[in-house]
């Protein structure tokens, strides 16, 4: 699965400097299935850095929403599927 552009909320400056974007997404049942989430909606926290091989590295932070997010393609809450 991938983010899209509809998914990022926002750029983030840390103190110390580094750059991040944060984005929402609203995973699809099947994922929630084939891995046995709960959540539906995450935050995810990315961004591309230069390594020490000229390669770029990915920085990921990926939990649950805690709490509603504004994304270009709308707003996204945190929630749980309902199971039978």
């Amino acid at each position: 699965m991938s983010l899209t552009p509809g998914d990022f909320s926002r750029p983030v400056v840390l103190e110390d400097g580094a750059k991040y974007d944060e984005y929402g997404i609203r995973l699809p049942p099947n994922v929630l299935e084939e891995f046995g989430l709960l959540d539906e909606a995450w935050y995810v926290k990315f961004a591309l850095i230069e390594g020490n091989y000229e390669d770029e590295t990915y920085c990921l932070s990926l939990h649950p929403l805690e709490k509603p997010m504004y994304c270009v393609s709308g707003r996204i809450v945190p929630s749980t599927r309902d199971l039978p």
